[in-house]
C-alpha cells in the first residue's frame, strides 16, 4: 500500500501567472519521478497536486533548485508544501497542465506588461522565422502585455482580449509542444492569425476594421521621415509620435496639443549605444533604461554639449533633463529598422489633462486633430496604461509616474494588520488610487487630474478593477480612506463607496499621507517615529489652511506640524499659481508691510517690470496692492488664502529671477527654476549681511524674508550687467531654503531624540535641495531618507492613505 506522504499538495504564490511559470513547472519537474497536475488557481497562484515515484525525493530540496532558476519575470513569494491522501479527480498517471479554476488567495498573481524579450526581437528580425518576422505582436510565454489586456484572473487566454484570435494550426501546435518556449503561453499569436496594424480614416465606423495592408507599417515610416505627427495604438494607450530631431514639427504638435506649450516631451531612441551619443548614463539609468519594464528615465542634458549630439531645444525648454526611452514592442523596433537611428518624441496621444483614448472609435474622434495620421490595430486594451517615468537621484530611481511596467506589482506594509481590505482613493491632481489585502497595498496605474469627469470615471473604474483581479467581496471593505480637502472630487467618490460598502470612512491629511508613504518605502515600523520635511504646491491643513512647507513629526497613527514657513497671502487664490508674479507680489507685500517698506514698490517696478508679466498690466498689480491694504476686512479675509508652500515659495523665485511668468504645466516654474541655476557655481561668499539663523524664528521658516532679502541685492544697480552673478545668486538662495530645513528639521530630531529625517512631496524630486538637504543632515550624525520605490509626489497618497488607515484599524483592535 502507498505511503500518503508520497502525495503532496504545493501551492506557489508571487508573481507566476503570465510569466511562463507552468511551462517552466513542467519541464523543471520532468527532470524527476512525479507525476499529477500544475494548475492556475486564481490570485491564489499556482497549485500543484503531485505524486513522488521514489522516496528519494525531498520536495524541500528540488524547490531551492527551482528558484534557483525561474523565468526572468517570476518571482516566488511563499511555497507551501502540504502531505495528503491520494486527492479525487486528479490524474497522476502523468505529468499534466490542467485547466485553471479561480481560486482566491491574498495577492495578485499576475504581472505588469513586459517588453519584448531577447529571443521574440532576434525572431522579429530573422527573415526565416516567416510566422513572426517583423510581426508587431510578437511574444511569447515570458513577454508582451499582461495588465492591459486581462480582464480577470486566472491569468488563461478566455479571459483576455486576445481570445477573439484563435490560434492558427502552427500557433496551436507550439501552445502544446512542451520544448516550445509559447508551450501554455496565454496571450501570443503570429502573423497568420493574430492581431494586425492599419490606418484609420473618418468612415471606419460604418466600413468595420479594413482588410489587413502588407505595407501599413511603411506607411507610418514613411509619414515620420516626412515630418509628420503620427498616433500609434500601442499596449496601454495611444502615443503621437514625430521626428526628435524637427524642431519645427515639435512646435506643431506642441501647438495642436493646445496646453502643451513648454511642458517636456519623451523621446524613444532605438538603442542605448545611440543615447549614449546624446547623454551621459550611469550604469544604473542604463538597467532601467534596458529592464523588462521599459520606464522613461529622466537624464541630465551634458554640461560640454560641444562632445555629444544635441537635441532641439523645444524637447525640454528650459529643464537640465530629458525624459529618454527605449523600444518595449515590435512596432517601435520595425518603425527604428526603417528610420535608423533618428530619435522620435514619444508623447501620451490625449490632449493635455485627459486620459488617454483606448479604443478605435474615441481614438479617432479625440485625435483627429492631433494627428495627420492614425495607425490602429485590432486588439482591445482593456486597462489604460501610461508609460512610467523615473528620475534618478541620490542613487536611487525614484518614480514620478508608477505605471506601464509596474503596475499591478504590490507595496507590503511592515506592520500586522486587520482581516480585509481598505481602498484609497488619492489626492486630486497626478494621482492614484490603491486597494489593499491584508498587508499588501496594490496602487493603480497613473490616473492624473481627477477634477474633470472622465479622468473621475477613470479612477473609479481603475479601482474595480484592482477589486475584480482581486477577488475582494464588498463584504471584504473595511475602510475607505480619502483627502481631508472637502472639495475634491476623490472625497466624492470615497463618500459613493461610503455608502455602497458601508465602510467606515478616514480623512487623511495630505502631507501626514506622503509622511506614511515615506515610512512605507523603508518599510519602517509601526510606532516608530520621524522628521519629515515635507514640501509640495498645496496640500489641506488641519488648520484650513494650504500647507506645502512643513516640518512634520509622525508615524503612521499621527502627525504634528513641528514647523512651516510663515504663511504668505494668496491674492487671487489659485491665479498665483498660474501667475507667479502674482505670488511674487504677494510676498513682497507681506514683508514689506511687516517691515513698514511698502513705500519702496515704486522703486521695484523699475528695476522688475512686474506689471508687463500680469495679464491685465498695472490694472492688475494696482488691484493686487489694493487688496493687500484690504486683507484684514471681514469681508475680504476669507477671499484671500495663506499658504505655508514651499513650491509656491519656488515659483515666486523663478519669476523675481525672471525664468517662469506663467505656469502653463503643473511644477513647470520650480522645475524651470532647477534648470537655470543647474549649472551655476557657488558664491564665493554671502549676498546679504544676516547670518541665515535669522530666517529661523521659533516653529515659523522665514522663507519670505529670505526671499525678499535676496531680490533686493538682485535688484540694486550693483548686479547690472552681471548676469553669471545673477543665476549664482539665485541658487545660492534656493540652496540656502534648503540649509534653513535641514537646520531646523535636525534641531527639532534632536529635541525629541528622533535619528532619521525624511524628504517628501513634490519638490522632493528637486536634485539640487536634496543633495544640501543630505549634506546637512549627515553632516549632523543623522539619516536622511528619501523615496526608492514610492513615489514622492501625489501618486504616492493614496499608498500613505492606506498605511495610516490600517494602523488606525489595527490601534482600534
Amino acid at each position: 500500500m502507498t505511503d500518503i506522504t508520497d502525495y503532496v499538495e504545493i501551492v506557489i504564490t508571487g508573481i507566476v501567472q503570465g510569466v511562463g511559470f507552468r511551462p517552466f513547472l513542467y519541464n523543471f519537474l520532468s527532470q524527476f519521478p512525479v507525476t499529477g497536475s500544475i494548475q492556475n488557481t486564481g490570485n491564489l497562484g499556482v497549485t500543484l497536486h503531485l505524486y513522488r515515484k521514489s522516496h528519494s525525493i525531498q520536495f524541500s530540496d528540488f524547490f531551492k533548485r527551482l528558484k534557483e532558476n525561474l523565468p526572468p519575470i517570476a518571482y516566488i513569494e511563499e511555497i507551501s508544501i502540504r502531505y495528503v491522501e491520494k486527492q479525487p479527480g486528479i490524474d497522476y498517471s502523468k505529468l499534466t497542465i490542467i485547466p485553471s479554476n479561480p481560486g482566491t488567495g491574498k495577492g495578485l498573481t499576475l504581472p505588469p506588461d513586459i517588453s519584448i524579450c531577447p529571443k521574440c526581437l532576434q525572431e522579429f528580425n530573422d527573415p526565416s522565422s516567416s510566422r513572426f518576422y517583423e510581426y508587431p505582436f510578437v511574444a511569447c510565454a515570458e513577454c508582451g502585455p499582461r495588465f492591459t489586456i486581462m480582464r480577470a484572473l486566472p491569468y488563461d487566454r478566455p479571459n483576455s482580449t486576445v481570445n477573439i484570435f484563435p490560434f492558427c494550426e502552427a500557433c496551436n501546435n507550439d501552445y502544446h509542444q512542451p520544448s516550445n518556449r509559447r508551450f501554455h503561453a496565454q496571450t501570443f499569436n503570429c502573423r497568420e492569425c493574430g492581431p494586425y496594424f492599419f490606418q484609420a480614416d473618418s468612415q471606419q465606423s460604418k466600413t468595420g476594421i479594413p482588410p489587413l495592408n502588407e505595407h501599413v507599417l511603411d506607411q507610418i515610416v514613411d509619414d515620420l521621415i516626412n515630418s509628420k505627427i503620427v498616433a500609434v495604438k500601442g499596449i496601454g494607450g495611444v502615443n503621437l509620435i514625430c521626428r526628435a530631431d524637427d524642431s519645427q514639427v515639435i512646435n506643431t504638435l506642441r501647438t495642436r496639443k493646445r496646453d502643451r506649450k513648454y511642458k517636456p516631451f519623451a523621446v524613444m531612441f532605438p538603442t542605448i549605444s545611440t543615447i549614449k551619443r546624446y547623454f551621459d548614463v550611469s550604469s544604473n539609468s542604463e538597467k532601467e533604461l534596458q529592464s523588462f519594464r521599459r520606464p522613461i528615465v529622466l537624464l541630465n542634458k551634458p554640461k560640454d554639449s560641444s562632445t555629444k549630439e544635441k537635441l532641439p531645444n523645444n524637447i525640454a525648454p528650459g529643464l537640465p533633463n530629458v525624459g529618454v526611452i527605449l523600444p518595449y514592442m515590435g512596432i517601435h523596433y520595425y518603425i527604428f529598422k526603417k528610420l535608423g537611428e533618428i530619435p522620435i518624441v514619444f508623447t501620451s496621444g490625449n490632449e493635455s489633462s485627459l486620459p488617454m483614448a483606448i479604443t478605435n472609435e474615441e481614438i479617432m474622434l479625440e485625435l483627429a486633430q492631433l494627428a495627420d495620421n492614425i495607425y490602429l490595430h485590432n486588439r482591445e486594451i482593456y486597462q489604460r496604461c501610461d508609460d512610467s517615468v523615473l528620475r534618478p537621484l541620490l542613487g536611487n530611481h525614484i518614480p514620478i509616474r508608477r505605471s506601464r511596467g509596474f503596475v499591478p506589482e504590490y507595496y507590503k506594509l511592515p506592520f500586522e494588520v486587520q482581516n480585509g481590505s481598505i481602498i484609497a482613493v488619492g489626492a486630486e491632481l497626478n494621482s492614484t488610487g490603491a486597494i489593499s489585502r491584508g498587508q499588501r497595498i496594490f496602487p493603480t496605474q497613473h490616473i492624473g487630474n481627477v477634477k474633470n469627469l472622465a479622468t473621475f470615471e477613470f479612477l473609479e473604474s481603475a479601482i474595480r478593477h484592482m477589486q475584480t483581479l482581486l477577488q475582494i467581496d464588498p463584504s471584504e471593505i473595511l475602510a475607505i480612506a480619502h483627502d481631508i480637502h472637502p472639495l475634491f472630487q476623490s472625497t466624492k467618490l470615497a463618500n459613493i463607496y461610503h455608502e455602497e460598502f458601508k465602510a467606515q470612512i478616514y480623512p487623511i491629511q495630505h502631507h501626514h499621507a506622503h509622511l506614511a508613504a515615506l515610512l512605507v518605502d523603508h518599510q519602517i515600523q509601526l510606532n516608530e517615529k520621524i522628521v519629515a520635511i515635507t514640501a509640495d504646491g498645496i496640500g489641506y491643513g488641519t488648520n484650513g489652511s494650504a500647507w506645502g512647507g512643513e516640518i512634520l513629526v509622525g508615524d503612521y497613527i499621527s502627525a504634528e506640524r513641528a514647523a512651516w514657513i510663515s504663511p504668505i497671502p494668496m491674492i487671487g487664490g489659485d491665479l498665483c499659481a498660474k501667475y507667479p508674479d502674482r505670488m511674487l507680489l504677494s510676498l513682497l507685500l507681506t514683508v514689506a508691510a511687516k517691515r513698514q517698506e511698502l513705500g519702496k514698490l515704486s522703486n521695484w517696478e523699475e528695476r522688475y517690470p512686474f506689471s508687463s508679466h500680469l495679464p491685465h498690466g498695472k490694472l492688475e498689480a494696482n488691484y493686487i496692492f489694493k487688496r493687500f491694504l484690504l486683507q484684514n476686512e471681514p469681508d475680504i479675509q476669507s477671499t484671500i488664502p495663506k499658504t505655508s508652500s514651499l513650491g509656491r515659495c519656488l515659483d515666486a523665485i523663478a519669476a523675481g529671477f525672471d525664468v517662469c511668468h506663467i505656469r502653463s504645466y503643473r511644477g513647470e516654474p520650480a522645475m524651470r527654476l532647477e534648470g537655470y541655476i543647474w549649472n551655476a557655481a557657488p558664491l564665493d561668499e554671502p549676498p546679504i549681511d544676516q547670518d541665515i539663523s535669522y530666517y529661523l524664528d521659533g516653529n515659523h521658516l522665514k522663507i519670505d524674508e529670505l526671499i525678499y532679502d535676496t531680490l533686493m541685492v538682485l535688484w540694486s544697480k550693483q548686479t547690472e550687467g552681471r548676469k553669471d552673478y545673477k543665476v549664482r545668486l539665485a541658487r545660492w538662495l534656493v540652496e540656502t531654503t534648503a540649509r534653513l530645513f535641514a537646520r531646523k528639521a535636525v534641531e527639532i530630531a534632536r529635541s525629541q531624540q528622533i535619528s532619521r529625517i525624511g524628504f517628501t512631496g513634490g519638490v522632493a524630486y528637486n536634485e539640487i535641495i536634496n543633495k544640501i538637504l543630505q549634506h546637512e543632515i549627515s553632516k549632523a550624525g543623522l539619516e536622511f531618507l528619501i523615496h526608492k520605490t514610492i513615489p514622492a509626489g501625489d501618486a504616492g497618497i493614496s499608498i500613505g492613505q492606506i498605511a495610516i488607515t490600517a494602523a488606525l484599524l489595527q490601534q482600534k483592535n
